[in-house]
């Protein structure tokens, strides 16, 4: 079972991936957060296998955020969810530390994909993320 914890501002858009992912039997929605504050601690509570993760939150952003969970849980595989372009984002969300980085606006299969392979990418990364 591969544990999924949704962050962003948009409820609409928590529900819409948490539709997605409850397609596949593997994964379960364990938490979402609407700001950076509640990531932070929703992360700390549910040690989430993957996190989705909006770049643009209000209280901390996600690339603010990126960091703080690595250290309080490097098990987590990140992914990031953004409508910034991969190419003009992507380098510095992996630099900080994610592992796959999804455009907004793609497939709910390209989603779930993403999502289920993120795991496997930072065990398989090591000490360097490699983003998708």
């Amino acid at each position: 079972m591969c544990r999924v914890f949704i962050a962003d501002d948009v409820k609409a858009i928590r529900r819409l991936w948490t539709l997605y992912l409850e397609e596949d039997p593997a994964v379960q929605v364990v938490g979402e957060a609407a700001d950076g504050n509640e990531v932070l601690a929703g992360v700390a509570a549910t040690r989430p296998d993957v996190l989705v993760l909006d770049l643009s939150m209000p209280e901390r952003d996600g690339l603010e955020v990126i960091p703080f969970v690595r250290e309080c849980s490097p098990e987590t595989a990140i992914v990031v969810a953004s409508s910034f372009s991969r190419a003009r984002i992507g380098p510095l969300a992996e630099e900080l530390g994610a592992v796959a980085y999804y455009e907004k606006g793609g497939t709910p299969d390209e989603f779930r994909e993403l999502v289920r392979g993120a795991r496997a990418a930072l065990a398989t990364a090591g000490v360097t993320n490699r983003l998708r």
